[in-house]
């Protein structure tokens, strides 16, 4: 949904603006996957003039990401795939971002998160940039072999958070599919105190 309407953007590139978007799963349309301010999609001339825009590299700007499971277990991130699956670059530039499991109240949030995400054709994505957890401005890494499957059976994944006073990394298995599970090695380090 788009509800304050699409105009063209000369600067700092050629683009198409859509204002007040809202992504949601069909399945469940009343809880929103993405409320974005705005969402930007660079084009070039010869697009505009085709009516054909490549939509593969897209920006939202202050976004609320919501990971939503709801009481009958459906989540909010788990769209129908497409026929013909392409991959998708996506930049989050000031957004907010949120876990919920209504079966359980299991839930986790952060702000101010500028974050670069690739997701490939077959599900896998990767998300790196920064965000302020808890008040601190942490370095996020992420990867996630299956999108798709987290909420299944769970997939392989390699998670790193690093901020001045504590860094945590974990590789193993993402899962969601009864609460949020991670099963795997977990490291966690911080400097030392000061005496």
């Amino acid at each position: 949904e788009v509800h304050g309407g699409a105009h063209h953007e000369f600067s700092p590139e050629l683009a198409v603006r859509l204002g007040g978007v809202r992504l949601s799963n069909p399945a469940d349309p009343d809880t929103a996957f993405i409320t974005a301010r705005a969402l930007r999609i660079p084009v070039s001339a010869m697009q505009l003039l085709s009516r054909q825009i490549d939509v593969s590299e897209i920006t939202f700007e202050s976004p609320v990401v919501a990971f939503i499971v709801n009481d009958r277990g459906e989540a909010s991130w788990d769209f129908p795939s497409p026929k013909q699956p392409a991959p998708l670059e996506m930049d989050i530039v000031n957004g907010s971002v949120r876990y919920f499991d209504a079966r359980n109240g299991q839930s986790f949030a952060f702000g101010g998160a500028n974050l670069g995400i690739e997701l490939s054709a077959d599900g896998e994505i990767t998300i790196r940039g920064t965000a302020d957890v808890s008040g601190r401005l942490a370095r996020i890494e992420a990867y996630v072999k299956s999108l798709p499957r987290v909420h299944e059976d769970g997939a392989p994944a390699d998670l790193s958070f690093d901020a001045p006073d504590l860094s945590v990394t974990f590789n193993g298995r993402l899962a969601t599919a009864k609460v949020l599970s991670l099963a795997g090695t977990v490291a966690v380090s911080s400097p030392d105190p000061v005496a």
